[in-house]
């Protein structure tokens, strides 16, 4: 289940409160067995790459157009 779609991948590093409120939501989709995205991507480049990074670091599968593998496993960033 992708509870990490509770978790807006472009904020800042959250504080202890921001951080509990973050558990709440998970919790929350976890319980309602939701898999919808609590925020909107938007057609900005950075929306998308933050999206995939989010996703790639949880193991999870993402478009490679916006971190492309060299090396193994180091990743290019786009302008």
């Amino acid at each position: 289940m992708p509870y990490y779609l509770a978790i807006d991948p472009r904020g800042d590093f959250p504080n202890l409160l921001e951080g509990v409120g973050m558990m709440g939501r998970v919790l929350n989709k976890s319980f309602k067995n939701s898999i919808t995205r609590d925020y909107e991507l938007g057609p900005e480049l950075s929306d998308s790459v933050s999206d995939a990074a989010w996703r790639k670091r949880l193991g999870l599968k993402y478009d490679n157009k916006f971190l492309p593998v060299w090396n193994g496993d180091t990743v290019s960033l786009p302008k």
